[in-house]
């Protein structure tokens, strides 16, 4: 739930991309 929250403030989210499995963010 707190990864979708941060995704959506963090502007250019389709450069980025959420890992599952590490929860992180990947560029």
């Amino acid at each position: 739930m707190k990864i979708v929250v941060c995704v959506k403030q963090v502007p250019g989210t389709t450069e980025v991309s959420i890992d599952p499995e590490t929860k992180r963010l990947i560029r």
